[in-house]
């Protein structure tokens, strides 16, 4: 795909895959959050079809996805099985979501839920440190609010992996775009999305936290 943009300076191309890393910040562009590239490399790698990118600046960007030729007969049966592989992925997997409002929480178990994931919730710091006591083992996964009345979100996450004793993969969602919030969970190995999140996001890295989990067996 082409595109009339500005271009990217060859010395960008490789950085632009990187979580949390935007350009043009320093010439005015309302920036993204630096997710969008990263979040396709890795589908692409978890696929087996990756990306290239061909782009100088004033030129405008080409980016290509290299996939194998199939039959017809070939791609109809194996498309469903794709498919499949990358739900059954999500559908395995404990998540342990923490949201002090209450129709968040309600449609996280409904949108997770749907996926056929174990969906355990929590309304509070204080609920989640006392259910999470009791499920620690089984948790894949924590999903939590950055913003939880007065207590913060990364600080509950390190507590929750403490008591499990180690590094549970952790996703931090907030509507707090802050350099400093982005950096903090960078720092704690934990994703970072802003709310309202989006389906495709999130599917794609607890898919990706799933596939992890079974090449670390």
């Amino acid at each position: 795909m082409h595109d009339s943009g500005p271009g990217i300076a060859e010395h960008d191309q490789t950085v632009i895959f990187q979580e949390f890393e935007r350009l043009g910040q320093d010439k005015g562009v309302e920036p993204g959050l630096g997710l969008g590239l990263s979040i396709v490399e890795r589908i692409g790698r978890m696929l087996e079809h990756p990306i290239h990118l061909i782009s100088r600046p004033g030129r405008g960007s080409c980016f290509a996805i290299t996939v194998p030729l199939a039959s017809r007969h070939e791609l109809v049966q194996k498309r469903p099985r794709a498919v499949s592989r990358l739900h059954n992925r999500v559908g395995g997997l404990t998540i342990f979501v923490v949201d002090n409002e209450p129709q968040i929480l309600d449609a996280m178990q409904a949108l997770l839920g749907g996926w056929e994931a174990r969906v355990i919730t929590a309304r509070s710091a204080a609920e989640a440190l006392d259910r999470f006591a009791a499920e620690a083992e089984a948790v894949d996964v924590i999903l939590a609010d950055y913003h939880l009345h007065r207590d913060d979100g990364l600080i509950l996450i390190e507590r929750l992996r403490e008591i499990a004793g180690r590094p549970v993969p952790a996703i931090l969602i907030t509507a707090d775009r802050s350099r400093l919030v982005q950096e903090r969970a960078a720092e704690q190995s934990v994703q970072y999305l802003r709310k309202p999140v989006k389906p495709a996001a999130l599917r794609a890295t607890l898919a990706q936290f799933a596939a992890q989990a079974q090449a670390a067996e």
